[in-house]
């Protein structure tokens, strides 16, 4: 599947589009003879909107994804440290001439961390643009910004500009790292966001210690009825993204199981 295609998909089966898109017919329907049609839409959307606030849809779907991947007990040596992309804002990075980090920062933070935890291992940043029709500022760009900010020995990173997905993520860092066999790689990224790479990753080859960050949930299912009804469809978005994504690569053979261990 081409990442255009795959990334059109997605924004088609997104929980909130649907949600928005039935809203609309029901509302287009209700100024027409199949106006009952239009108000039982309207209604069951209505009921489906707000249940993401009053039921813990998205602590069920978030936790048997973050809870997959413990914290890990690394050891003293570490050869590379990858880190996905993920946590930036290209376009207004590179409009505010600054770096411009999202909710997922976490994942830079850690991997700096580690890289002064760990001097001597490979700093490996993965992450093009993911523009639908490409071009434009890239992730490693930022990554780039914010290692040369921190100072991080150019000569230890390696910085992969192509990838759009998290599959092409495995591709190219795994092209450019060239790890050698019985070394020893930590990846890093959100703890959501870990199954489908691990599973990515390991078919491609490379064998990773998964470091799980920008946790979402508090890892047990929580009943606590709230009024930031879009926040908590975010949440479901972003839960029903990793879980379609896990479905989807399993089905295309890019990942060995749907859920690696």
């Amino acid at each position: 599947m081409s990442f255009f295609l795959s990334k059109v998909l997605w924004e088609l089966v997104r929980p909130s589009t649907l949600l928005l898109s039935v809203t609309t017919l029901g509302t287009l329907l209700l100024w027409s003879r199949w106006h009952r049609l239009g108000r039982g839409l309207v209604s069951i959307t209505l009921v489906l909107l707000l249940l993401p606030a009053i039921l813990p849809l998205a602590s069920v779907l978030e936790g048997p994804l973050e809870n997959r991947f413990p914290q890990p007990a690394l050891p003293s040596a570490v050869d590379g440290i990858i880190v996905l992309s993920g946590a930036e804002s290209p376009a207004t990075s590179a409009a505010r001439r600054q770096v411009v980090l999202n909710g997922a920062g976490e994942r830079l933070l850690k991997g700096l961390e580690l890289a002064q935890r760990y001097p001597q291992a490979k700093l490996v940043f993965s992450g093009g643009s993911g523009a639908l029709y490409g071009g434009g500022p890239t992730s490693a760009g930022v990554a780039e910004r914010l290692f040369n900010d921190f100072g991080i020995d150019r000569a230890r990173t390696v910085l992969e500009r192509r990838s759009r997905n998290t599959y092409e993520n495995a591709r190219f860092a795994l092209e450019q790292a060239r790890p050698h066999p019985g070394e020893t790689w930590v990846l890093v990224t959100s703890a959501m966001h870990l199954p489908r790479s691990v599973g990515l990753f390991r078919k491609a080859g490379w064998q990773v210690i998964p470091y799980p960050v920008d946790y979402q949930s508090p890892g047990y299912v929580t009943f606590a009825p709230s009024l930031r009804f879009a926040e908590a469809l975010a949440y479901v978005d972003n839960a029903a993204r990793e879980w379609i994504g896990l479905v989807s690569y399993r089905l295309l053979g890019r990942t060995d199981t749907l859920l690696p261990k």
